[in-house]
């Protein structure tokens, strides 16, 4: 969030210097984003703000944040107060069929306005923000948004029309085949999940996003609808991400904001547009189905001492709620042994705070962390507090190891894929399309891993990943399972593989001629499946293996495994190729040892094939080699391995070898 420190100043005296104010607002979990930045003589801060508060994606709730932490109140600005309005004539603006998704629409007609440019003062706060200046309507729209953290936006009334079911507007879902163009000039195909705004039965506006360029501000423009509204916050985020589209509006819409800020908003901009841009309010429509009362969370004031281990005066707590905008409205004492209740009403802006524990947190925060004294802790730790999973896990983990098998740990989230709609469960928001759904096995995220590995000239790659499966069965039933999962490549199954899974097997206290096994074939891939008194043990595969462990901490004696000696120091091991024109009079013996004398850490040179060119008249000949490049110190950097490759070229040259 930008943040203009003269805009600030409207509404809060600075009391500290700007890089003393940063600190501050950094303590009270507001990072400082990066340096300050000087637009046109005014310092902008960029501060890091938490996504559960939207109240603090705007100026007012930024310097309220600092007003609490100095003991002062902000100055609000200005606002329109009105009364005997032609407030809620039916269906003359509104038609709102989308009821579901539309938590609150207020919409005002105003008429024979004056479009012209804003004064000074507001375009140097925008464009210090990072927002150009357009005309004193769309100006104000955008002024009071980033003041209030409330968006709004500005329709031409006279490019509008009637819907056929009534209303000027009508908030609904997009029909197939419906497009947008917006005011910024892209076409936007919408689909029947996205809620938009329409006129005469077209889209004028993705609800919550942005305009189209069919209704705009234009120098013309004489009369206008203002309207602000909040929204369902999944709705907007899904429509933003599907189709790409990320606005200021869209930023605080796909939060949790409160209905009865767009009110406040929306009386803001009137006193604005009355001031700036004249004209008259003809009507005002309000749509506000499901008003909630304001949220009550009775607070015990021991919890500070019992959480925080500080002893905070009743009336010094009651100070530090109200700075914040907190209302106590009763008081309970003493009704019970450590029982101290106080009743707080939580202002509208401050969605974030549902339960005792938020009210304690802004307690502490605003008192000061760094306030809380560091003590001991009293207690021993318990014995055996990790539970036998977690153990079970970590011990596989060690004989793993042991065996030169190397840990990887990767994101859980997969591509959906919609050959495993049976069993994949699919994330309903997510914020990557590529990673939309959870993994339903380990080898999923391992495969990725071992073709980097691959990739950079490993050979023999042996890797493992503890973590959790998720699986969805015919029920619709959502299930996780921790499992430890291994994949391997350029190793043989016979002389590898299955001696280190039969090796996992005993050191687990399993015998393997004890367990049931099954064949099965899962995704097209063969497996053996190991059972244990009708449980799942494990599975082998021609390239791996799997540990499930809930089931096999069902069978054995946690201190029966044995403790192993980690190997730590396994050679850092890359293949490079090389790939000559070699001339007959070449000494491939004498070539082989000047690449193999080029760098110490050089171990072998191995010929993979050589042969002549087809339709070639010349009587050159390529070579291919293998070189294994080796460091026991683990240390080697790509820009090393690059450095040796340069090493082995230069003196394959010098014999008179030429690279392809």
């Amino acid at each position: 969030m930008k943040l203009p420190l003269k805009w600030l100043e409207n509404y809060i005296k600075l009391e500290h210097t700007p890089q003393e104010f940063a600190d501050i607002m950094t303590a009270l979990e507001f990072m400082q984003d990066g340096p300050m930045e000087d637009v046109n003589g005014q310092l902008v801060l960029d501060l890091e703000v938490r996504q559960n508060r939207p109240d603090s994606f705007s100026i007012i709730g930024l310097a309220r944040e600092y007003a609490a932490y100095i003991g002062r109140k902000v100055t609000l600005p200005e606002s329109l107060e009105y009364t005997d309005l032609p407030i809620n004539k039916p269906n003359k603006i509104l038609n709102v069929t989308a009821r579901d998704l539309t938590k609150r629409f207020y919409a005002v007609q105003i008429e024979n306005i004056k479009i012209k440019p804003s004064p000074a003062w507001i375009k140097e706060n925008l464009e210090a923000y990072g927002i150009p200046s357009i005309n004193n309507i769309v100006d104000i729209t955008n002024y009071v948004m980033l003041e209030y953290g409330m968006p709004l936006h500005a329709f031409d009334l006279d490019k509008l029309a009637q819907n056929k079911e009534g209303g000027l507007l009508e908030i609904r879902k997009a029909k197939p085949g419906e497009s947008l163009n917006t005011w910024q000039g892209t076409k936007i195909d919408l689909t029947p999940k996205d809620l938009i705004i329409a006129s005469d039965d077209k889209p004028v506006a993705i609800a919550g996003i942005t305009g189209g360029n069919n209704s705009g501000i234009d120098p013309s423009t004489k009369n206008i609808i203002l309207e602000s509204a909040c929204y369902d916050q999944g709705s907007i985020r899904r429509t933003s991400i599907r189709h790409a589209l990320r606005t200021d509006s869209s930023t605080r819409h796909e939060k949790f904001l409160n209905p009865e800020m767009v009110e406040i908003a929306i009386n803001r901009a009137l006193f604005l547009i009355k001031e700036l841009c004249g004209g008259e309010i003809v009507n005002i429509e309000d749509f506000y189905e499901d008003k909630k009362e304001p949220t009550v969370i009775n607070f015990n004031l021991y919890e500070i001492q019992r959480v925080g281990g500080v002893q905070i005066e009743n009336n010094v707590v009651a100070d530090l709620l109200n700075y914040l905008g907190f209302e106590i409205i009763d008081q309970k004492e003493a009704i019970g042994l450590n029982q101290n209740i106080i009743v707080v009403k939580v202002p509208s802006y401050r969605t974030d705070v549902k339960i005792e524990a938020d009210i304690l947190e802004e307690i502490l925060r605003l008192w000061g962390y760094d306030q809380i004294p560091l003590q001991p802790i009293k207690e021993a730790p318990r014995d055996y507090s990790t539970t036998l999973t977690i153990q079970l896990e970590e011990k596989i983990k060690d004989i793993l190891s042991s065996l030169g098998l190397d840990e990887y740990i990767s994101n859980p989230l997969v591509k959906g894929d919609p050959d495993n709609n049976n069993k994949q469960i699919k994330l309903e928001n997510p914020l990557n399309q590529d990673k939309d759904a959870l993994r339903t096995n380990i080898r999923e995220t391992l495969i990725p891993t071992v073709e980097h590995n691959k990739k950079i000239g490993r050979k023999e790659v042996a890797v493992f990943e503890g973590g959790k499966i998720y699986r969805k069965n015919k029920e619709a039933d959502y299930r996780e399972e921790k499992c430890v999962s291994t994949l391997y490549s350029g190793l043989d199954f016979i002389t590898r593989i299955k001696p280190d899974f039969i090796t996992v097997l005993s050191k687990l206290s399993f015998n393997q001629y004890e367990l049931e096994v099954k064949e099965a074939k899962e995704n097209d891939d063969d497996k053996l499946n190991y059972y244990l008194d009708k449980d799942l043990i494990a599975s082998l595969r021609a390239d791996g293996y799997d540990l499930f462990i809930e089931n096999i901490v069902e069978h054995v004696n946690l201190q029966n495994i044995p403790a192993l000696r980690i190997l730590r120091n396994i050679p850092q091991r890359t293949y490079q190729e090389l790939s000559l024109n070699i001339v007959p009079s070449v000494d491939l013996v004498q070539l082989s040892k000047v690449i193999h004398n080029s760098d110490e850490h050089i171990r072998s040179v191995k010929t993979i094939e050589q042969y002549k060119p087809e339709n070639s008249e010349s009587t050159d000949f390529v070579l291919n080699l293998e070189v294994l490049i080796e460091d026991l110190e683990n240390q080697l950097t790509g820009e090393d391995i690059e450095a040796i490759r340069k090493k082995m070229i230069h003196a394959a040259e010098r014999t008179g070898a030429r690279m392809r």
